[in-house]
């Protein structure tokens, strides 16, 4: 009973691990670009182009996230793997996007060991864009080259000298000094002159009085 118990459990362990392992394998191989085998809803990258019947077909199908492309265009030839495309006249999607890179969102039909370039797997459409162009990238700045040893650089012109601040220049003169004013006389005799005329006439005064009162 304990052998048969152990037994049972080691091969529910190994199946249990082959579909952890599986399920893995799938996500990666998702992950990697493959498109799923089974009805799925995916998104997916292509080159348009104009396949059998005048349906329009998606070459090189990926399902990888492509950021942008170096051209809007594409000249990939029908070749597989490729999808048919579907539902076009319903979202719009005509012949004028043929030979440019698309991302496409949709049903993708279920995958048959039938399916060839004659009988692609249909994808039918749901929305869809152009992808991104992204401009190229800036070229870089070359390193500057070395000069041979010995080689005298170019100086860069020295700048123009300012011009010095002028100087004032004094006014030029005769050159003869102005004659000197004369010595005023002193105002002594002046003070005195006009003391002995006050006096005079102050004496000159009372004798006139004294004569009119009679006393001379």
């Amino acid at each position: 009973m304990t052998v048969r118990f152990v037994c049972s459990a080691m091969v529910a362990g190994l199946l249990v691990t082959g579909a952890v392992a599986a399920s893995r394998a799938r996500v990666h191989a998702q992950d990697a670009g493959v498109l799923p085998s089974g009805d799925a809803w995916v998104t997916v990258i292509g080159c348009v182009q104009q396949g059998m019947k005048h349906r329009l077909v998606l070459v090189s199908p990926t399902t990888e996230r492509i950021p942008g492309v170096p051209e809007s265009t594409c000249n990939t030839p029908v070749a597989e793997p490729l999808l048919e495309l579907h539902d076009t006249h319903e979202y719009h999607f005509d012949s004028s996007l043929v030979g440019h890179w698309v991302e496409i969102s949709g049903r993708l039909e279920h995958f048959d060991r039938h399916d060839d370039a004659k009988n692609p797997r249909e994808l039918h459409i749901r929305t869809f864009r152009a992808v991104p162009v992204l401009p190229p990238r800036v070229a870089e700045i070359p390193p500057a080259r070395e000069l041979p040893q010995g080689t005298v650089m170019p100086s860069a012109p020295a700048a123009a000298p300012a011009p010095a601040p002028s100087e004032e220049k004094p006014v030029a003169t005769t050159g003869t000094m102005p004659a000197p004013l004369p010595k005023t006389a002193s105002p002594l005799p002046l003070v005195i002159a006009t003391t002995v005329m006050a006096l005079m006439g102050a004496l000159a005064f009372r004798l006139f009085r004294l004569r009119l009162e009679g006393r001379i």
